[in-house]
This record gives structure tokens, sequence and C-alpha cells, in this order.
């Protein structure tokens, strides 16, 4: 179990000086002196010196982890469901972080968008942090601070220490989007729900005096929104459908299970964006 002591001892770890550089820099200094002693003795060092440094590189960072277990009776069910439904919303064909988002002021000359979204692409995968070893994987969403989903609290690295936050702590919501992609890759996995043109009139038709007027698909993307208060606040388009809502449903049970009287927030709006990276 990670608790608050097992938490500042991983950060106390993470901060201790490694020796294995030192190690590496000895042997390099070292090869010399094995050349004018003998040509056995420096080919012997020659495959002995990466021997070494090897050995002392895991021995390093063997005291340096803190190993942590989680037997079967302290992982609740909710955590079993959660990662299930992570691993589908990880499998989506396409997971972008909203940078950024202005309002549109020409919604004519930009596909009839009521915003320009700037994303980047991210990924979400089972790992560890640095220094732990567990006989689990957990989820890690990859917000501008990580945060680790542990079966009993999540870990958030900001500013390459950990912190250790209950459930109750961390806001997920969920909703749809319908988002106007003009990039070149389409994910299949996203519902088309319209269409629309590079260049659009009021009735949306496309305007016909513009050449190279392109067609743009109007998908429908989950949304997912992360917030700690004062540390994170992101949102997520995921094109896989249906995953966020489940997701959304599994943490607030998980928000349940560590702190019985917080409430779970959840949203069902729809905004219109459109991309222009």
């Amino acid at each position: 179990m990670l608790t608050q002591e097992a938490v500042a001892a991983i950060n106390a770890n993470r901060n201790r000086m490694p020796l294995w550089p030192w190690i590496a820099f000895l042997c390099f200094l070292l090869w010399p002196a094995t050349v004018r002693i003998h040509p056995a003795v420096a080919l012997f060092w020659l495959f002995a010196a990466p021997v070494l440094i090897v050995y002392i590189w895991r021995w390093d960072r063997g005291r340096r982890t803190v190993k942590v277990e989680y037997p079967d009776q302290a992982r609740p069910a909710s955590y079993a469901t959660l990662c299930r439904h992570f691993d589908e919303m990880a499998g989506s064909q396409r997971i972008w972080r909203i940078k950024s988002r202005t309002a549109v002021t020409d919604a004519k000359h930009n596909a009839g968008a009521a915003y320009n979204v700037t994303r980047s692409t991210a990924a979400f995968r089972k790992r560890l942090p640095k220094f732990i070893a567990a006989n689990i994987q957990v989820p890690v969403i990859a917000t501008t601070s990580p945060l680790y989903l542990f079966p009993d609290c999540i870990l958030v690295e900001h500013r390459g220490k950990l912190r250790r936050l209950e459930y109750g702590a961390v806001t997920v919501e969920s909703s749809t989007t319908i988002f106007i992609e003009n990039g070149s890759f389409i994910p299949t996995d996203a519902p088309v729900v319209g269409k629309t043109w590079k260049y659009v009139n009021k009735n949306g038709t496309p305007d016909k005096r513009m050449k190279d007027n392109r067609e743009y698909p109007e998908l429908r993307y989950d949304l997912l929104r992360i917030r700690i208060t004062d540390l994170i606040d992101d949102v997520f388009h995921i094109s896989a459908p249906g995953t966020a809502g489940a997701f959304q449903a599994d943490f607030a049970a998980m928000r349940l299970h560590s702190c019985p009287a917080t409430d779970i927030e959840a949203t069902g709006n729809a905004m219109l964006h459109a991309d222009h990276n």
C-alpha cells in the first residue's frame, strides 16, 4: 500500500545520487593503465568493465526502488472495472489532449466552426513511476502532470516529485463533442455525424465561389476532462465512442469507495470545434 510515508521515501530515493556514472567514469580512467600493463589485461577489462557497470546500475536502481504489494483483497472490484474500461479507452485509434481553444471570428472561412482548437496526440498506457516496483501495472493518464491510478490512491508526478492524492481530490467529467476534422488522419472508430466544407455559407451549404473547397467530416468524439484544483485542468478527445463515459462512471465509484461523501461531477454538454494545427 502506498502511504504518505512510502511516497516520501520514494521522493527521497529519487534525490539520491546514482553511483553507476562514477563507476563508469572510473572504468574509463583505468583503461589506459590496463593497456600499459599487458594486452591480455586490457582485453579482459574491455569485457569486464561493461559487466561491472551494468551490475552496479542494477544494484543502484534496486537500492533506490520502493517495493509495493497489492494482494487481490486490496484491490476493490471497482478498480478492476476501472482498469478494464481504461484499456478500452486507451485502445482508441486516437486520443488528443487539447492545448488551447479560441473563439472563431470568421466562421465562414473556418468550416463554420465556433472554435479553433490546437491539440496534440496523447497515449494512455499502464506502467509504474520510476523507482516503484509492484506486482501490478497501473493506468496512467497523460495529463500535463501524469496521474498514476493505484488501487488505494492516485500519484501525480509534478516537477520531478510524486504527490499522493485520494480519488476524491480528482474530478473526472465526461461528455461528447462534435469536431470538424481537417487533418490527414480520420479515425474510423469515431462516428461520423455530418459533413461541412472549408468555406461554408451561413445556411450550411458550400460556398461555390471558392476554389479547392474541400469537404470535411464532422465526427463525434468522447470528451474527458481531468481536474485537480490549482494543478491540472486537461481536456481529451477520444475517438472510441462510450469509453470516456464508462471510465468516468468507474472513477466515480472509486471516489465513493475512498470518500463516500464526495459529490461526483459530470456534464453532458456537446460543443462544436474545428482544428487548425
